[in-house]
């Protein structure tokens, strides 16, 4: 009789569980009242998961980067000044980055790159099917390109501000389409393919300027990425998501949705409930 050995589990899972955990608490944490407690928590995870490979010892003895040096200095001296000058809620998001800091640079040298890029794809998927299964009146309204006595109906699923929806998905957008040029099978090309398609489709729905500028750069420098690369396949890869990507692009300006993306960067629009543009960074900022 044929036995069957399943893979053993990686000797970092917990600090991988615990890191999702983190992710997926601070992503949901605008749906609640208690928005600032949960973040407390999802910071907390956080740091229990760079605990748990300091006492496994996991931790690998790599230095820190300038970059990493830079963020964590900038971190303690907003913390002191904002307490010495009585910004206490200042000081307090201050020491929260830090240990946020502290714990990531822990984190990153306990667990591989593909471990770190499987858990972002785990968070995108979630975050890819919330929506779908609980915001389809919402999304179906945004796409529908309604306006109503407050505006252009944008969509703003988990509470979120429709930029910030836009900055997240058009993150989803290229974690899944990197997902999709290192699929080894015919189904996980096509399904990662598909979440790519929908993290656009989310983007549009929520009509952010911004993050449709970025999906359009960081979109070059990704084909541009692996269009030199060595390897054939992803090369062939490439090439189909560019012609669907372009199939895609041609369906948008040549159908009903024309009028709507040029629309989209006006400058001066009430419908789109703002003033002029490049303001929803300032109401970003407003609700932090």
């Amino acid at each position: 009789m044929r036995t069957i050995k399943l893979p053993k589990p990686s000797r970092n899972a917990p600090v991988s569980a615990l890191s999702f955990i983190a992710l997926m608490v601070s992503a949901l944490s605008s749906i609640s009242e208690q928005q600032r407690i949960i973040q407390v928590g999802a910071v907390i995870c956080l740091a229990c998961a760079a605990m748990l490979a300091l006492l496994m010892r996991r931790i690998q003895p790599v230095k820190l980067s300038f970059f990493e040096l830079l963020l964590l200095f900038c971190a303690l001296t907003s913390a002191f000044i904002s307490s010495l000058l009585g910004y206490d809620t200042v000081s307090q998001y201050s020491f929260l980055f830090f240990l946020c800091m502290i714990s990531i640079t822990a984190i990153v040298r306990t667990l591989a790159l593909r471990d770190l890029f499987d858990i972002f794809v785990l968070v995108a998927f979630a975050l890819l099917m919330i929506p779908l299964f609980g915001y389809m009146p919402q999304l179906v309204a945004a796409l529908s390109l309604r306006i109503s006595d407050t505006g252009l109906e944008r969509f703003m699923p988990l509470d979120m501000h429709p930029n910030l929806v836009g900055f997240t998905y058009a993150g989803m957008f290229m974690i899944m389409a990197c997902r999709f040029m290192i699929a080894s099978s015919w189904f996980g090309r096509v399904f990662f393919l598909a979440l790519t398609g929908l993290s656009l489709v989310y983007i549009i729905a929520s009509s952010s300027r911004s993050a449709m500028l970025g999906v359009l750069v960081a979109g070059t420098i990704y084909i541009w990425a692996f269009a030199t690369a060595r390897d054939g396949n992803r090369k062939r890869r490439l090439q189909i998501l560019f012609i669907l990507g372009a199939l895609a692009l041609a369906v948008l300006l040549l159908g009903p949705m024309r009028g709507y993306l040029f629309s989209a960067f006006e400058v001066q629009s009430d419908a789109r409930g703002v003033n002029s543009g490049a303001t929803g960074r300032v109401e970003l900022w407003g609700l932090a």
